[in-house]
């Protein structure tokens, strides 16, 4: 997969998850690291630079979580460094937001969208990538928009029998308490070819305000189960701490490349939707490991 914005880290702009007032800058919060993404059932549309994205919308209002919407889209970059995803579902079905070389904000229904990373291979050699952006267009303390997005190459010769262990990367936002902020951490993908059990975990999450980490998220960690056909799979347990998060929390994701290589997806992780203490939404991308 073509990855024009390497693992690049564009703007702070946070939402906050508990009431806590909204911050942004220039700075980067730690290295995100390097990895990639892709979607639920996703497919590249033509050739590299042209690939279906899928994912999730967080909408939060008046603090609380009021939407987890599954989203799609095109996406499209060029050799300039110009990225762009038009919705086909979602909150913003109809809608694009696109991106220029050098910019990490743009327009998406008169609302400010950010470019806050780009999860994917500094070698080119990853087959799939991850994007985050924010969308804070209410200037109100508790309310915003958060696109977990991922894609990647057509999975091609998915085994059928044996393990497959993914490390890589994790990026979001993450709200634990009074601490609030952009977070990065690692992800760890277990998968079962043969029964289709996939389980993992995102850890060593480290709050950023700004290049200053401020706090931790909890682990968390979930089990689902692969759909052999589509090579995606959605969790039907999801943890925060090792307890159970909230009703409406998900995680999704899919496998990706030749022989399934690496992984990619979504995560809408919080304790209780009403008023979140505990949430963390982003993407995560791993390579096969082992």
């Amino acid at each position: 997969m073509n990855k024009i914005f390497l693992a690049a880290l564009a703007g702070t702009a946070m939402i906050a998850m508990a009431g806590c007032s909204s911050t942004s800058g220039n700075s980067s919060p730690g290295n995100p690291g390097t990895g990639g993404g892709g979607s639920q059932g996703g497919e590249p549309s033509g050739g590299d630079g042209n690939y279906t994205v899928g994912g999730t919308t967080v909408q939060l209002r008046n603090g609380s979580v009021t939407s987890v919407a599954d989203t799609t889209g095109d996406y499209t970059e060029d050799d300039n460094g110009n990225l762009s995803v038009s919705f086909t579902s979602g909150p913003y079905a109809g809608q694009s937001v696109s991106f220029s070389e050098g910019s990490d904000t743009a327009d998406l229904d008169g609302q400010t969208a950010t470019l806050e990373a780009f999860l994917g291979s500094d070698n080119d050699n990853s087959t799939s990538g991850a994007l985050y952006i924010t969308v804070d267009g209410e200037n109100d303390e508790g309310n915003g928009n958060f696109l977990a997005l991922y894609s990647g190459d057509t999975v091609s010769d998915l085994p059928q029998e044996g393990t497959g262990t993914y490390r890589g990367d994790y990026f979001g936002s993450a709200q634990n308490g009074e601490a609030g902020g952009l977070v990065s951490g690692s992800s760890e993908i277990a998968v079962d070819f043969q029964s289709g059990a996939v389980s993992g975990d995102f850890s060593d999450l480290t709050i950023y305000d700004g290049d200053d980490a401020i706090g931790a998220m909890d682990d968390v960690g979930f089990a689902g189960t692969l759909d052999k056909n589509s090579a995606s799979y959605v969790a039907n347990s999801v943890t925060i701490g090792g307890a159970a998060a909230g009703e409406g929390s998900l995680v999704q994701g899919s496998l990706y490349g030749a022989g399934a290589d690496s992984t990619a997806g979504s995560v809408a992780a919080f304790d209780n939707a009403d008023n979140p203490t505990k949430a963390t939404v982003g993407v995560f991308q791993a390579d096969l490991a082992d």
